[in-house]
């Protein structure tokens, strides 16, 4: 049970970065499906309502405004999250992938 606890332990930070990562996840679903289903009565989920958004109710408009917003911020947080996590290795990657274009293209030219 003690190396069960020590393994845990070292693999903390993983976890909670995978739980912080899921739980922003899961709310970028959330707000999505949430958006598309505040709608006006005997209108099927839309993202965007054309037409009928001058005859919708303001309490529906200003719901999915702000599960839009909502939307927004938590995928904000997510990029912002991700590119300060993991800002190493996509600068790593982001390199090697300048580098092979500027390479292919000095190649096309010759």
């Amino acid at each position: 049970m003690k190396k069960f606890f020590c393994t845990l332990y070292s693999i903390r930070w993983k976890l909670l970065n995978y739980a912080i990562i899921l739980l922003l996840l899961y709310q970028i679903i959330y707000c999505a499906v949430t958006f598309l289903y505040i709608v006006p009565e005997g209108m099927g989920p839309t993202m965007s309502l054309w037409r009928r958004a001058g005859q919708v109710p303001d309490e529906i408009l200003y719901k999915r405004r702000l599960y839009a917003i909502e939307l927004w911020v938590s995928a904000t947080a997510l990029i912002v999250y991700i590119a300060i996590v993991y800002k190493n290795k996509l600068g790593e990657k982001i390199s090697k992938l300048v580098k092979s274009a500027q390479k292919d293209e000095s190649d096309t030219k010759a």
